[in-house]
């Protein structure tokens, strides 16, 4: 599944539903909880016994945050990487931020505050691994922003290891002979 541009990122509460681990039932008892101020959802769920967190944080990092990155990399490789089989993007941290906006050229403009998934991650192929890359997703949007220094480097290793003859074999492709 890629995550598609200018549409909002799937919800934490649809994808634990969609992958059977809980049942609508508990969803929307949850969500009551979370109306009622008692807590982010996630956090409610696991408090009620119905996830553990390591089911939380597997499937955000995993059908909420990979989606778009998987998108991005398609992108940086003319769509190659989507078919690079055995490639996975792995996460060294993840981390939701708040940040706040004014516009300072017009003083009638209010402050916003606006929510984004930051992170950093690589990208591992059998026994290779890319360089580190910091990125930033708008939840609203599933846009996502890597850090520019380290996005050429990503995008020549990624490049490469999608050309064929260099190791990554692409869907549809047959494997060299021995």
């Amino acid at each position: 599944m890629i995550a598609e541009e200018n549409k909002p990122l799937p919800l934490i509460g649809e994808v634990l539903l969609a992958k059977g681990l809980i049942t609508p039932e508990a969803l929307e008892k949850a969500l009551a909880m979370q109306s009622e101020g008692q807590g982010k959802l996630g956090t409610i769920l696991h408090q009620l016994g119905l996830v553990t967190q390591q089911e939380i944080d597997r499937c955000f990092a995993e059908h909420i945050i990979t989606p778009v990155i998987t998108r991005e990399l398609d992108c940086l490789t003319d769509g190659r990487y989507h078919g690079l089989q055995g490639a996975r993007i792995n996460y060294r941290r993840l981390v939701r931020s708040s940040l706040v906006t004014e516009d300072l050229l017009n003083a009638a403009a209010e402050m916003t505050q606006i929510v984004a998934i930051k992170g950093e991650a690589w990208v591992s192929y059998h026994d290779q691994a890319s360089l580190p890359f910091e990125f930033t997703i708008d939840p609203r949007t599933s846009s996502i922003t890597i850090d520019q220094l380290l996005r050429g480097g990503l995008k020549v290793w990624l490049r490469r290891l999608c050309s064929p003859g260099a190791g990554g074999q692409t869907s549809g492709e047959s494997a060299p002979s021995p």
